[in-house]
């Protein structure tokens, strides 16, 4: 959420620690599969992978990803480019 005159700050995540979350969320989605796990999963693999914010990550749909090519470009349907 953003606030008036607070500046914020982010900071990448190191490949490593992305390798071992995604690990993780794929035995928990491996031993029960849920579709909430599932979610979270396929969340983190793409967000991370598209360098997406979470607001676009939520926003996107299948047919935002059909189809698009290796070092293609992703829009969100609100046309802002991530």
């Amino acid at each position: 959420m953003e606030r008036k005159g607070i500046k914020t700050t982010t900071y990448s995540l190191d490949w490593d620690t992305v390798m071992n979350l995604e690990s993780r969320l794929l035995r928990d989605f491996q031993t029960n599969k849920t579709k909430d796990r599932g979610r979270a999963l396929l969340m983190i693999s793409i967000g991370v992978r598209l360098g997406m914010r979470v607001i676009d990550n939520l926003n996107l749909k299948w047919e935002d990803l059909l189809g698009v090519q290796v070092g293609e470009s992703v829009s969100s349907p609100k046309n802002s480019t991530f």
